[in-house]
């Protein structure tokens, strides 16, 4: 006989997390998208892109390059 674990889709078992841990699951898998969305892509060309276009001010780089600061522990596992 099978285990209840086995037979538990990925999203019965995210809707068993605790809400902390289906966020942080939730986060980790958003930021894995964006990794394969940017393969390729010159990330530096892109902003001078946005700034250029009125779209994101040197402000709002700054507040982005801060948020991405405090999440660096939890991502660093992907740029080892």
């Amino acid at each position: 006989m099978s285990s209840s674990l086995f037979r538990n889709s990925s999203s019965e078992m995210a809707a068993n997390m605790n809400p902390q841990a289906q966020s942080q699951a939730d986060i980790m898998s958003r930021f894995q998208h964006f990794l394969q969305a940017m393969q390729g892509r010159d990330p530096a060309a892109m902003l001078r892109e946005l700034m250029s276009s009125g779209r994101y001010s040197r402000d709002n780089v700054a507040q982005a390059e801060r948020m991405a600061k405090q999440f660096m522990p939890l991502f660093s596992k992907f740029f080892k």
